[in-house]
């Protein structure tokens, strides 16, 4: 369902209409219904007038003509420096997920049996056979195959 911000005097209400706001994130939103109830005209575009009006969400601004300059710079620094901290943690959780990925390393001997061998290094070793031949062996020498072109930066995910 589309909600709609509602602009009076080029700000956007603050929710519980308490206030307003030149900053789109710290507006309220309404449906449709409300803003009709209230007799609001619903515009599809912003509209810099001093008018009362809804607005679909999805096409107002991010900031207000009205908006102070501070308040809007002290705005998107807060986002950036949440996006910063999020791009700090996912690469992290990716080094993690690397150096996981790594731990695990299949051996598929091509002997008289075509045995395959999984071996996991962290957090404490583990071997296993897996097969001779058979077609669990060759699934995993496949995974074996994909994972190190992974790790070494190729492409083959099919």
């Amino acid at each position: 369902m589309t909600m709609y911000v509602w602009i009076k005097r080029d700000l956007f209400e603050c929710p519980k209409h308490q206030g307003y706001t030149g900053i789109r994130d710290n507006a309220g939103t309404w449906p449709l219904e409300e803003a009709q109830r209230f007799g609001l005209p619903i515009k599809e575009a912003y509209d810099r007038s001093h008018e009362h009006y809804a607005l679909p969400i999805e096409a107002a601004p991010e900031f207000t003509n009205a908006c102070f300059d501070d308040l809007a710079r002290d705005h998107l620094q807060a986002k950036c420096a949440a996006k910063d901290a999020e791009i700090a943690r996912l690469r992290e959780e990716n080094e993690k997920l690397a150096s996981f990925a790594k731990s695990f390393n299949f051996t598929c001997a091509a002997s008289f049996y075509n045995d395959c061998y999984l071996n996991i290094n962290e957090p404490n070793s583990a071997g296993f056979r897996l097969g001779n031949g058979s077609q669990f062996s060759k699934f995993i020498a496949a995974l074996e195959e994909r994972r190190r072109a992974a790790l070494a930066g190729g492409s083959d995910a099919s």
